[in-house]
């Protein structure tokens, strides 16, 4: 085979182009209009406050390196 300077030395084929596919709506949730950015503020309800730059604590140990729900020293000494 030996390359082709350009689509005008190709060979007519008579054929009709190949259109592109008809875009479908596709099933499932509908997507956002528009995605958020990491530092735009979500909204949020008046009353609700963030919990971003909080320290989250084991509430029965008061540690810092873990929360309640996978505290594991609580399952030891639960009798």
């Amino acid at each position: 085979m030996q390359p082709i300077n350009g689509q005008h030395d190709w060979e007519k084929t008579g054929i009709e182009p190949v259109l592109p596919l008809i875009e479908k709506k596709m099933p499932g949730w509908p997507k956002k209009n528009r995605r958020m950015a990491k530092n735009e503020l979500k909204n949020l309800k008046p009353s609700h406050l963030s919990r971003k730059g909080l320290i989250m604590t084991c509430t029965q140990f008061s540690q810092h390196s873990h929360k309640k729900r996978s505290c594991t020293q609580g399952n030891k000494h639960a009798k």
